[in-house]
């Protein structure tokens, strides 16, 4: 389904400045439940902009105003939520683990579970990696932006890389071969040195397991496609664990 937040999640996921789009779309990501008991006013100052850009934001994804958008967001995170939450009941997470070949089931159930919960321990949540990967976790992403829990993504950059990192966060990184480590050793350096926990979900290995609150190790030795289609299957039982066991009737709109 094309929700609001998976509009939103796309612009700033995309964006390679965070110029007045990209404010409004992450403020409107942030506060998305008390949206309609915010003024036009405040958003337009929250986000060091005016009334107008906020209603020409609302109109360039199919709003007449604000106001318009205001009255619609409780229905788009009602149908959606439904729908999720439909998936998650009929999910079956044996033919997965099947699926993914793994010889030690019970210890990768056990790791998804630890993700899980470190997950529902931050504050908010980071996914670093190179744009496919991450690209793939885009669903994950809004799934457990509806269960209440903030998740942006940190794209890596080739030459430049000035991101920091707030106490309190969980950063995942992404990387399926491991590559990550050979070309952006400050990037990871800045993760290590923080006060975040981190995870890695990779095939290799290519750190010290010290430096990582959790090593969720995909299946596979190589860099084919399919290997995407093991890596979409680990966020979906790690939303999955996450929605059955710290989210399932805690919160409402």
């Amino acid at each position: 389904m094309n929700s609001l937040i998976s509009m939103w999640l796309l612009i700033i996921n995309n964006a390679l400045i965070e110029d007045a789009t990209y404010n409004i779309a992450r403020y409107f990501i942030i506060n998305y439940k008390k949206l309609d008991k915010i003024s036009i006013s405040k958003v337009a100052s929250d986000c060091l902009t005016s009334p107008a850009t906020i209603n020409k934001f609302c109109r360039q994804i199919g709003f007449q105003s604000y106001q318009d958008l205001k009255s619609q967001v409780k229905y788009f995170y009602q149908i959606r939520m439904k729908q999720m939450e439909h998936r998650f009941e009929i999910m079956d997470e044996q033919k997965l683990l099947d699926y993914l070949n793994i010889d030690a089931k019970e210890e990768f159930q056990e790791q998804i579970y630890q993700a899980a919960k470190l997950i529902y321990e931050a504050k908010q949540v980071r996914l670093v990696g190179a744009t496919y990967p991450l690209a793939l976790a885009q669903n994950f992403q809004e799934d457990l932006i509806m269960m209440d829990k903030l998740v942006f993504f940190h794209q890596c950059l080739l030459f430049r890389d000035d991101v920091s990192f707030i106490d309190d966060e969980l950063v995942i990184i992404v990387s399926i071969t491991g590559r990550i480590f050979t070309h952006n050793q400050n990037l990871l350096n800045k993760i290590f040195s923080s006060k975040c926990k981190a995870i890695l979900i990779s095939q290799n290995l290519c750190c010290d397991i010290n430096d990582l609150s959790l090593y969720l190790q995909l299946p596979g030795l190589n860099d084919s496609e399919l290997v995407n289609f093991s890596l979409l299957a680990t966020y979906y039982m790690i939303k999955n664990s996450y929605y059955h066991n710290f989210y399932h009737e805690n919160s409402c709109f």
